[in-house]
Parts: structure tokens; sequence; C-alpha cells
């Protein structure tokens, strides 16, 4: 997955590149773990604090240039909508 190039289109660090369950995982479990806090958060489980956002696609599904324009459905924070509506 790559989002920062500089003209004309080239990749910045491209051996840096994640894939988009890399990069799912770097802001879910990762961010968890590297705070200590994997035991409350990072996951979805019985228990642990629940903020998440239900897309207009999956991300996994589509080209990785059209994630940026996924839209958000509805938002979640401690387990409650905040915004949006669910089907």
């Amino acid at each position: 997955m790559r989002r920062w190039q500089t003209p004309p289109q080239q990749v910045l660090g491209p051996a840096e590149i994640l894939t988009v369950p890399q990069a799912l995982k770097a802001v879910t479990l990762d961010a968890a773990r590297a705070t200590r806090q994997e035991a409350r958060v990072g996951s979805l489980a019985v228990g642990k604090s629940t903020d998440l956002v239900i897309l207009g696609a999956n991300p996994l599904q589509v080209p990785t240039s059209q994630i940026a324009d996924i839209p958000v459905r509805a938002t979640f924070v401690g387990g409650r909508r905040v915004s949006g509506t669910l089907p």
C-alpha cells in the first residue's frame, strides 16, 4: 500500500511499502501492543473497549488507490454509535 508519492509519481521508500493487511494490523493490534494495552484494546473481543468504523467497502477488496475514497457509514466509540447509520 503506498500513499505518499512525489512528482512524477515516484514512490518514496519502495522497500517500506506495506500491504493493506499489514497496514490494518499496524493501526490495531500492533498499536495496542506498542502502548502495552493489548489486553484492553486493539481487537474485537468480549471485555475490550471498542472503537470502530463501518466502511462502505472492504479495504481488502478495492484497489489501494481507492481506499482513501471509501465512505465511512458509521463510527462507534466505546461500543456506542456516535455517527452514521446502519442498514
